[in-house]
């Protein structure tokens, strides 16, 4: 039985417009404490593929202000697999204020970077070499096998097994996971920009929601890239996050109106927290861009 929580959330979606403002998933965002740690961890240790260098230190006033992070600098490295439109954007802001965000697993306002392999095998060994903490050790279900590491942040990364005939690399899927404390993240933001939030239904459990220990529901953009909501447990109490600090999670959405796409979640009570509340247009002056906060620390970016 799903949790309560997640019942009705298509029949609220449905009382926004028909047409979704999203176009197509971005980057998910993860600033980091440290750039060079990170990347270890996910290009060395659980192998995705990063075909650049990280970034100089950079200093644009724009993207600076986005994060709100004026008088900083920051330095960029992408890792990513064969055929997802997502990319994991990590990013080190320096010269300014921040404060680690604290996660534990399966608490409410974590990210979860969700990765399918056709063999867990040489993934989980590199793990264990580097001891990196594992909250889910390594679980079997009807449809695959799986389990849940921490990157050096302390956010969770869900890494599921389902053989794949021919597949050309051992990565074959990204999804984007949050665990939520309640119905709001579906209502508000995504609901708000015309997507629906369901909960399917299975013959047996899937891999996923075993690991996570409860039924999921699910966001599907019109590319075909799906979130997945799930109630998390209560989280302990901390500062405010902002998008600048170490361990948030800043999902990009690529929008068709960035103005309408920013009304729109103004009215769902999601407000712009870039420097002075406004959109910024980033170099060279084509793009126009927004970070919003949403409920338990997500932050949503639109892009357009």
């Amino acid at each position: 039985m799903p949790p309560k929580f997640l019942l009705g959330l298509a029949a609220a979606a449905s009382c926004f417009g028909q047409t979704p403002l999203v176009a197509n998933v971005g980057n998910f965002i993860h600033p980091v404490a440290n750039l060079e740690r990170s990347i270890h961890f996910y290009r060395d240790v659980i192998g995705m593929d990063m075909p650049r260098p990280a970034s100089a230190a950079q200093t644009t006033e724009a993207v600076l202000k986005l994060y709100d992070a004026s008088g900083g600098k920051f330095i960029v490295a992408n890792a990513q697999i064969p055929g997802s439109p997502m990319r994991l954007e990590m990013v080190e802001f320096q010269g300014v204020e921040r404060t680690p965000v604290p996660h534990k697993w399966g608490a409410a306002g974590s990210s979860v970077l969700m990765l399918t392999v056709a063999d867990l095998g040489p993934v989980e060994e590199r793990l264990k070499a580097a001891g990196a903490p594992m909250p889910v050790k390594t679980k079997q279900a009807c449809d695959g096998r799986g389990l849940v590491t921490e990157d050096p942040d302390g956010s969770a990364v869900m890494i599921v097994e389902r053989g794949t005939p021919g597949a050309t690399s051992n990565f074959t899927g990204l999804r984007f996971g949050y665990l939520v404390s309640n119905g709001a993240v579906a209502t508000a933001p995504f609901a708000a920009l015309g997507l629906k939030a369901e909960t399917r239904t299975h013959v047996c459990q899937p891999i996923e929601e075993a690991l996570f220990g409860q039924s999921a529901s699910v966001v599907q953009l019109p590319n075909g890239f799906e979130v997945w909501l799930v109630k998390g447990s209560p989280a302990a109490k901390h500062p405010a996050a902002r998008q600048r600090d170490p361990g948030t999670a800043v999902l990009r959405l690529m929008v068709t109106d960035v103005d309408a796409a920013v009304k729109a979640l103004g009215t769902a009570g999601i407000k712009v927290v870039s420097e002075g509340g406004v959109i910024q247009t980033l170099p060279p002056g084509t793009t126009r861009a927004g970070i919003l906060a949403a409920p338990d620390d997500l932050f949503i970016q639109v892009v357009r």
